[in-house]
């Protein structure tokens, strides 16, 4: 049975009566961890360098994929409480306990997904200032850069949209490889991509709302969110309807552990 927008907020609504106090714990400790860890790049930085600043940016990378884990320990929170089981904000930490390559590797390949759709672009900037047509038309030149952006940027999203659910597949089955639930994503998300990206923008206001109360609204707004897209993964996989809680996609897959 699909749900609109609507009822699938009102079903993360109630299932967040009472646990934000959970949440607000565990965002303030990610919070602290990730502010640390950005800092880490800034050491790598002795000099103006072009070596130097390859270094940090390297080290930036590196270290965004060890958050990107952190953060899909929300996702883990957010699970156990739709489900009505116990959740506490030491579960920030779950996924760096169950294979967190699986993790890493996803965000990994996504990432370069968004970095491919972003070549087009660059190599319209180097060919633009080898022509001297962006010193000839510099406003022309950036009407274009920033018009392929765009389009490549909406194509990025399209695609990456597809393992959405990914992060949450590997959560709910320890034993699923990093391949297999970007498999098992993009298979689920079949005739649900208008939903979920609806259902994306649909948060846009409350976002930038809760960015302009400084961030403290993002305490509240980011477990909506969170327990939102928990509630349309348990709806696209049958469990919301009684079906089977233990998803189990080897006759469909081969697993592939990653």
């Amino acid at each position: 049975m699909k749900r609109s927008s609507k009822e699938l907020k009102e079903i993360a609504r109630e299932a967040l009566m009472g646990t934000y106090g959970t949440f607000a714990l565990a965002f303030l400790i990610y919070f602290l961890i990730a502010f640390i860890i950005e800092l880490i790049p800034m050491l790598f930085i002795r000099d103006d360098t072009i070596g130097s600043l390859i270094i940090s940016q390297l080290v930036a990378f590196i270290l965004s994929l060890l958050i990107s884990v952190l953060t899909a320990g929300f996702q883990k929170i957010s699970l156990n409480i739709s489900r009505g089981e116990y959740a506490g904000a030491g579960d920030l930490f779950y996924c760096f306990r169950h294979h967190p390559d699986r993790f890493i590797i996803v965000s990994l390949l996504t990432g370069l997904i968004a970095f491919a759709f972003q070549i087009p672009t660059v190599g319209l900037g180097v060919w633009l200032v080898g022509t001297n047509q962006a010193y000839h038309t510099p406003l022309a030149y950036v009407g274009w850069i920033i018009l392929v952006a765009f389009i490549m940027a909406i194509l990025a999203y399209l695609v990456i949209l597809r393992f959405a659910l990914s992060i949450i597949l590997l959560i709910d089955n320890p034993d699923m490889g990093a391949i297999e639930a970007m498999k098992t994503s993009s298979h689920l998300m079949r005739g649900n991509l208008g939903r979920y990206f609806y259902l994306t923008i649909s948060f846009i206001g409350l976002t930038l709302l809760a960015i302009l109360s400084a961030g403290i609204g993002l305490i509240w707004v980011t477990p909506y969110m969170n327990m939102t897209y928990i509630e349309f993964y348990r709806e696209v996989t049958g469990e919301l309807d009684g079906g089977p809680r233990e998803n189990n996609y080897t006759e469909e897959y081969s697993y592939q552990q990653l």
